[in-house]
C-alpha cells in the first residue's frame, strides 16, 4: 500500500544543482589553497641543494633561484679561484687560474653512473668519480653517505661498498626517518595514472649535513608504482565497486528496512550510504597509500573521527527507524524508494529536506579533498577539529530531525491500521444493515 508519492519540481532540482555546484567549488578552492600552502612550504624549507661549481658549493635560496659561491678549483692551474661575473656571465678565472668545471675534471667528486631498477626493495650502483675522497671526507664513514634523488636527502638508506671501484650501493627502502617518509611522499606524489609511467629523477649523494655531490644523471627512472601490483589493485577495486553497486541495489544493506515484497525495496537510507561511502574512500586509499610507499601507519586520528562520526549517524539513524511504533509504521505503510538520490535528500513525507542536503554536500566536499590528498601526497588528510566538529553538527542535525519525521510516520501508521480495522458501530463498508 502506497502511502505517499514524491514530487519534486524543477524549481527543487535547480536549487539542488545549484548548491551541489557551490559545494564543489568551495572543495576546490580548499584544494588549491592546501597545495599552494604545501608547496611554499616546500619551496621555504626544502632548501634543495644544486650544485653551480667544481667542488660542489652552490645553494638554492628560498625563492628558487640558484646562487653561485665563490670556492676553489681542484683542476685550474696557478691555484686560482672561480667567482661568477657580474650580471649572471660565465665563471672567471682569478690570479691567474683558469675556470674550472666538474665535466673536464678527473678528480671532481661526481655522480657519473647509476645500475639497477630504481624503486622499492631495489639496490642501486652508483659510480662516483673520486670516490676516496668523498669517504675521506665522511671520515670512511659509509653510514654518513646520503642518497640524494632530485635534490631530496633520504637519510636512513643502507649504503655499502660494491665489488668495482669507485662504486656505491644503496639499498631503496623505506625507513623510520620521519623526515625520510615525508621526502618519499613527495616524490611519489602525483603518480601518472591512469597508465603507471617512471618518473625521471636526478641522482646524487653527499656527505650528511653538507652539499650534494655534482651529476651526470639527471634524468633516471623512478618507478612509483609497480605495474603488477597496480594492476592488481585496480581489478580488485572493480571487483569490491561492483560487489557494493549490486548489493545496495539488489539487497537491504542500505536500506531503511527489509522490503515487504520482492519487487518493493524500501528507501535508501542517508546513514547507511554515509558510512559505506566513508568505509569505501578511506579502504581503497589505505592500500592504494600501502602499494605506493609500503608504508601501513598511516591513520591519523582524524580519519578515524571522520569513520566515527558516519557510524555514529547509520546507528542512530537505524535505532530512530525500528525503535517502538517506528517498526510498525514500516510494516503498515511501507517506504517505497523513489531512487536513490531523491531518497537521501528527501524525508518520508517526500519533501526535500536541507539538513539532509547539508550532510550529503559536506561529505562530497570532504570525499574530494580526502582523494586529491591521496593522489598529491599520498597520506591521509588531517582534517581540523573545526571542519570535524562542522561533520559532526550536520550529523547531530540529521539525527534530530528524525524525530519529528518519526512522529509523522507514526500518525500515517495509525491512520492506516484504523482504515484496516474499522471499530465496530462505525459504520462498515459493503451497505449492511447493522445489528437491531
Amino acid at each position: 500500500m502506497h502511502i505517499h508519492n514524491i514530487k519534486s519540481g524543477t524549481s527543487s532540482l535547480s536549487a539542488l544543482s545549484f548548491l551541489l555546484a557551490a559545494g564543489l567549488v568551495l572543495a576546490g578552492l580548499s584544494i588549491a589553497q592546501g597545495q599552494n600552502e604545501n608547496n611554499n612550504g616546500q619551496t621555504g624549507n626544502a632548501n634543495r641543494p644544486v650544485v653551480a661549481n667544481a667542488n660542489g658549493n652552490g645553494n638554492r635560496n628560498g625563492n628558487g633561484n640558484v646562487s653561485t659561491a665563490t670556492g676553489n678549483s681542484n683542476g685550474g692551474s696557478g691555484g686560482g679561484t672561480t667567482t661568477t661575473a657580474p650580471g649572471g656571465g660565465q665563471p672567471t678565472g682569478t690570479d691567474g687560474g683558469q675556470a674550472a668545471t666538474g665535466a673536464n675534471d678527473p678528480n671532481a667528486l661526481k655522480v657519473t653512473k647509476v645500475e639497477g631498477k630504481l624503486a622499492l626493495f631495489n639496490t642501486i650502483k652508483v659510480t662516483v668519480q673520486n670516490l676516496q675522497a668523498l669517504l675521506k671526507e665522511a671520515g670512511n664513514d659509509y653510514s654518513k653517505l646520503v642518497l640524494y634523488l632530485d635534490g631530496y636527502p633520504l637519510k636512513g638508506i643502507d649504503v655499502r661498498q660494491s665489488a668495482e671501484a669507485n662504486q656505491l650501493q644503496f639499498d631503496i627502502r623505506q625507513t623510520d626517518n620521519d623526515e625520510t617518509k615525508a621526502r618519499w611522499n613527495s616524490l611519489f606524489g602525483r603518480p601518472n595514472l591512469p597508465i603507471p609511467r617512471t618518473k625521471p629523477v636526478s641522482v646524487s649523494v653527499g656527505v650528511e649535513g653538507k652539499q650534494p655531490i655534482q651529476t651526470d644523471v639527471k634524468q633516471y627512472p623512478l618507478t612509483v608504482i609497480d605495474g603488477r601490483w597496480y594492476w592488481a589493485y585496480v581489478a580488485g577495486l572493480i571487483f569490491v565497486t561492483f560487489l557494493l553497486w549490486r548489493w545496495a541495489r539488489n539487497s537491504d544493506l542500505l536500506r531503511v528496512a527489509k522490503r515487504p515484497a520482492p519487487d518493493r525495496p524500501q528507501r535508501y537510507s542517508l546513514g547507511f550510504c554515509q558510512m559505506a561511502f566513508w568505509f569505501y574512500v578511506v579502504a581503497a586509499s589505505y592500500v592504494f597509500i600501502w602499494m605506493v610507499t609500503s608504508e601501513y601507519r598511516v591513520f591519523p586520528g582524524e580519519v578515524l573521527a571522520l569513520l566515527g562520526i558516519s557510524a555514529a549517524t547509520a546507528l542512530g539513524a537505524s535505532l530512530i527507524n525500528t525503535s517502538g511504533p517506528g517498526e510498525t509504521t514500516r510494516a503498515l505503510a511501507p517506504q517505497d524508494s523513489e531512487g536513490w538520490f531523491s531518497d537521501i535528500t528527501t524525508d518520508e513525507n517526500g519533501k526535500v529536506s536541507f539538513h539532509r542536503f547539508q550532510i550529503v554536500i559536506w561529505t562530497v566536499v570532504l570525499g574530494i579533498i580526502f582523494l586529491f590528498t591521496i593522489y598529491n601526497l599520498l597520506t591521509m588528510p588531517k582534517f581540523p577539529d573545526t571542519l570535524l566538529a562542522l561533520m559532526g553538527i550536520s550529523s547531530g542535525t540529521y539525527i534530530g530531525f528524525k524525530f519529528p519525521e518519526k512522529k509523522e510516520a507514526e500518525a500515517r501508521a495509525l491512520a492506516a491500521r484504523q482504515a484496516q480495522n474499522p471499530t465496530p458501530g462505525g459504520g462498515g463498508t459493503g451497505g449492511g444493515a447493522g445489528t437491531p
